[in-house]
């Protein structure tokens, strides 16, 4: 009896220590990521961008002026702020900034890699990850081709003209299916031996298929 409340309370042991592991896990996949702040690119003791998408203005002196003659009459203390930003019909996030008089519109994610990667490589813009292309933290943004971006958003929305969609399409879904299911086993050279193909085109769509050149996207 002894050994047996001995063991009982081991597992209750073992029990309490898995919860407790089980709960610091979870606080910590939940636990809000540390907002770090940097100059915007070009506005250095103007403005700063954060990793999480945010923009704010620097306390400055600006100018003022009498609108009625357009002179210059004093200088005032303009205090640091939040800046407001604009969501366009696509979801893409905008705001204007300021620089010696001068207003230009830029764009939230450009700012937040500019800031945190870098400037925009050649032939590359700025990518969207899943979370979609309203949210700017640094975790969904990326430089990428534009051929990447857009298959990879057209495939995240759902509207990717790809397989059954396609109707210039030479294949269906369930064929592809099929023929992956026994690359898993073999060659493509194989395949065309087992299935007997003669057909240059439908050897070189199998190769496609074997190389992940052609409906890599469908999983099986």
């Amino acid at each position: 009896m002894e050994n047996l409340t001995e063991l009982e309370q081991a597992r209750s042991r073992n029990h309490q220590l898995l919860e407790e592991q089980a709960t610091a896990n979870s606080l910590k996949e939940n636990k809000p990521t540390k907002e770090i702040w940097k100059d915007v690119l070009g506005y250095k003791g103007l403005y700063k961008v954060s990793n999480l998408g945010n923009i704010k203005s620097l306390p400055r002196r600006v100018r003022c002026m009498r609108k009625s003659y357009r002179k210059f009459i004093s200088t005032r203390l303009s205090p640091g702020r939040k800046m407001k930003v604009y969501t366009s019909n696509k979801g893409y996030q905008d705001l204007d900034l300021c620089k010696k008089g001068k207003i230009t519109s830029k764009l939230v994610h450009i700012l937040v890699l500019e800031a945190f990667v870098g400037k925009c490589p050649k032939g590359m813009q700025c990518c969207h990850g899943i979370k979609g292309p309203s949210v700017n933290t640094l975790d969904n943004l990326r430089w990428g081709t534009i051929s990447s971006n857009n298959k990879e958003d057209k495939i995240r929305d759902g509207v990717a003209l790809f397989g059954n969609r396609n109707h210039a399409t030479k294949m269906k879904e369930s064929e592809v299916k099929k023929i992956k299911r026994y690359l898993r086993k073999m060659s493509y050279i194989d395949l065309y031996k087992k299935l007997k193909i003669k057909s240059r085109n439908l050897k070189a769509r199998i190769k496609a298929i074997a190389k992940e050149e052609t409906w890599y996207w469908l999983k099986l």
